[in-house]
């Protein structure tokens, strides 16, 4: 059960989540100046859910799946970027930017238009089904 500060509340079947291998949950840290949240689960894995992704998952819907963690990678290494250097310019972490490469972590919107800045591409390329 998710609550947000203007008191919505929120409950989601975690089988419908991404990312959730099924095992205990462990730990929840607000992060990215609460726009999301991280989820730690027993099994070692982490990861995030924001939180536009709650209120989409908690109507029912099922995850799209889409290819921007590959897109990103594949965007950044045309540009000659290493994940280090994205890190530095866009101000998130490298270790978040590895798990939104390998599709563990959906970025919120902010995030995406910090990547896109910085790759000076549109944000829309990155959901754009072209060439994918």
């Amino acid at each position: 059960m998710f609550i947000f500060q203007n008191g919505e509340g929120y409950s989601i079947l975690r089988t419908s989540l991404p990312g959730d291998d099924g095992t205990p949950v462990t730990s929840l840290q607000i992060f990215d100046h609460q726009g999301a949240v991280s989820i730690g689960q027993a099994s070692g894995s982490v990861y995030d859910l924001p939180w536009d992704s709650i209120k989409y998952y908690a109507s029912g819907r099922k995850q799209r799946r889409l290819w921007l963690g590959k897109k990103l990678k594949t965007i950044r290494c045309q540009k000659k970027m290493s994940q280090k250097d994205l890190s530095e310019k866009s101000g998130i972490s490298r270790m978040q930017l590895s798990r939104i490469e390998a599709n563990r972590s959906i970025p919120t919107v902010d995030t995406v238009a910090r990547l896109a800045r910085v790759l000076r591409i549109q944000p829309s390329e990155f959901i754009s089904s072209r060439n994918f």
